[in-house]
């Protein structure tokens, strides 16, 4: 058994493939592209597995997840007697005042009061989410113009849980794809099937899963309906020689919004619904090709807050659409439809600006040069780290190693060698790895703290980042048995190289596992912190896969040749595993000899059932759930 973890009086963080030392600001390239390391892991000497720099403040972690979002502007104070109002806080007790004091006719008089209305319109300006009585009689009005064909079951939910939903996604759910505006967003301005879409996104996070079909059944239909019409006027004009009605580029942009929030609904949703998100999704690409991929990178950046809102939130909902197809391709194993090549705009801006909610908020913050979709994805592949010259978003970095995983599908898919990469092929993608890691390390968020309010975008990053990793050495469709619960992969032999692509790949598996360990199994499991992503998801199923193969193909070395046939590599990262198991319920099973090969047979069996315990617990996203059920069943059928 190895000897107990030193404490330390710094603290490292394993970004990517190195240790960073926390009281140094940045990481140098020097340090990243160093082969100092003998071994070539970039890890310093010693089990460094719970030395991480994110910060751990035990008062947090009862807050719940909904608390992110973007900074509360001033709110104007305002008189209400919606539910909305106990919402958060002690109720006002003049609100039962007020009501003993006026009458039914004062009442109408302070509604139609000028004073009264413009207060009002600042409440909603402050909170875009609340949906006033005015409003929500115009959305059931227009909701029932399209009654006829909506489901029967598909009532409209009050206008508090649409309220509900809206203000979850606006300050939560939407930072995992951030193409909704939501200092600009209004329920009256935009198109009601999106306003339903967007709410049933929200509270599938709130886990009110039968209100949330509800409203994306409606949002859906209602969706389609206008298609139709639409087509259908079309059909008139075209056969009756008429001019043909300019279609409305706005219009065209709230669809695509619209498609965004139902794919990504049905994506990860109950599996009966998913073949319609792969439907909609290749619908998306369609409308983003005619809306189109490319803009003018030499047009001067506006100057008014508004022109700069309406081209930005158009950029982020075109690579939303770009976004959500690369996704189908990593977790489905479907083509893309939407390629790299295809996709030639800016990156999108800090996170600082985006958020700002007014002009003089926008003004004040940071506005970086910007590159291309194509410039960022060519600085990549030259590796130039040493010479850094652009700093990138988060969700520009989000976009570019998206960019990096199609890539390696489509090599892999045109290799003459199988389903192999070509050595020449890992050497290029590892260059591009490695350098977007220093363009990670310079973003805006560069968070890895999974109880952090700011890390959602980093940490789906960074579950990609070791994703990459490891579909560099390792792919095997995971993804199939994970969705119909295909276990096919655990008796295949292990065929992994020992190679020092592989060891790096198996510490980027390693460090997932040592993060939710050190967090705990149980909070883990029972508290969505914003570590839980789809990308988090699969990312984590394919890391316990490769650490199973790995640790089987170490004990086959041990068994025909001993432990002084390992490599220097490789003992180090069985020290960080056996560490990571050390400081769980399963530590007995490392009483077993090292030169025996069935210690590192029995850590393989550890691994899985620790991810299968982490994933234990109720989840937001169905598809999680398929996570659960297929690590629940390998953890179950493993047998020495």
């Amino acid at each position: 058994m190895s000897a107990p973890i030193p404490k330390k009086d710094r603290s490292y963080v394993i970004v990517g493939i190195h240790l960073r030392d926390k009281t140094t600001s940045e990481v140098s390239s020097e340090t990243l592209f160093s082969h100092n390391d003998p071994d070539g892991l970039y890890v310093n000497d010693g089990p460094i597995s719970w030395d991480f720099a994110f910060t751990t403040q035990f008062e947090a972690l009862n807050l719940p997840m909904l608390e992110f979002g973007p900074p509360a502007p001033p709110q104007t104070a305002a008189k209400a007697t919606s539910f909305s109002q106990f919402s958060s806080g002690l109720p006002p007790l003049d609100l039962v005042e007020d009501a003993n004091d006026s009458s039914q006719g004062n009442a109408v008089e302070r509604a139609d009061d000028p004073c009264h209305l413009m207060e009002d319109s600042a409440r909603v300006h402050a909170k875009p989410w609340l949906i006033t009585t005015t409003v929500f009689e115009k959305l059931r009005e227009e909701i029932q113009a399209y009654s006829s064909i909506l489901p029967d079951e598909c009532e409209l939910p009050t206008s508090n849980s649409i309220s509900r939903g809206l203000e979850t996604y606006l300050t939560s759910t939407q930072l995992y794809l951030p193409y909704i505006h939501v200092a600009t967003y209004s329920v009256e301005g935009r198109a009601i099937e999106l306003s339903l879409a967007l709410a049933a996104l929200g509270l599938l996070y709130r886990f009110e899963h039968s209100k949330a079909y509800k409203l994306y059944f409606l949002a859906k239909a209602i969706w389609y309906e206008k298609n139709r019409r639409e087509g259908a006027q079309l059909a008139s004009e075209v056969l009756g020689n008429l001019s043909h009605a300019i279609r409305n580029k706005m219009s065209k942009l709230r669809k695509m919004q619209t498609l965004i929030a139902l794919v990504g609904f049905a994506s990860w949703g109950n599996r009966s619904i998913r073949p319609c998100a792969l439907s909609m999704a290749a619908e998306l690409a369609l409308l983003a090709r005619e809306f189109g991929l490319s803009e003018d990178a030499e047009e001067p950046p506006p100057v008014d807050w508004r022109i700069w809102v309406a081209a930005e939130e158009r950029r982020r909902t075109i690579l939303s659409a770009y976004i959500l197809s690369s996704r189908h391709n990593i977790i489905f194993g479907v083509p893309p439809l939407i390629l790299n090549r295809e996709i030639n705009i800016l990156l999108p801006d800090y996170s600082q600006p985006w958020k700002s909610w007014d002009a003089l908020q926008w003004q004040l913050a940071s506005h970086p040069p910007r590159c291309s979709f194509q410039e960022g994805l060519r600085f990549l592949y030259e590796g130039n780290g040493k010479n850094l010259e652009r700093r990138f978003s988060s969700f520009s970095c989000y976009i570019m190693i998206i960019g990096i995983l199609q890539q390696t599908w489509i090599d892999r898919h045109s290799s003459y060698i199988g389903d192999q990469l070509s050595s020449t092929s890992i050497e290029t993608f590892d260059i591009a790895l490695r350098a977007w890691q220093v363009a990670w390390e310079g973003t805006d968020e560069p968070v890895l703290d999974p109880l952090s309010s700011r890390s959602s975008t980093s940490l789906a990053s960074a579950s990609l980042l070791r994703l990459a990793y490891i579909r560099l050495v390792f792919y095997r469709g995971t993804c199939r048995g994970v969705l119909y619960g295909d276990l096919t992969l655990l008796n295949i032999s292990p065929a992994l190289d020992r190679s020092l692509h592989v060891e790096r790949a198996v510490l980027h598996a390693a460090h997932a596992l040592s993060v939710s360990v050190r967090l705990g199994i149980t909070f883990m499991a029972n508290t969505k912190t914003s570590i839980w992503s789809i990308e988090h998801s699969i990312a984590s199923v394919e890391s316990a896969l490769l650490l199973k193969t790995w640790l089987a193909m170490i004990s086959t070395v041990v068994q025909s040749s001993g432990t002084g046939s390992l490599r220097a590599a490789e003992k180090k990262l069985l020290g960080i595993v056996t560490s990571i198991i050390e400081e769980t319920d399963l530590s007995e099973i490392l009483q077993v000899p090292d030169h025996d090969p069935s210690r590192y047979q029995h850590m393989a069996i550890a691994v899985i059932k620790l991810w299968s315990s982490i994933f234990q617990g109720s989840h937001i996203l169905e598809f999680d759930d398929d996570v659960r059920y297929y690590l629940r069943l390998a953890a179950e059928s493993i047998q020495l």
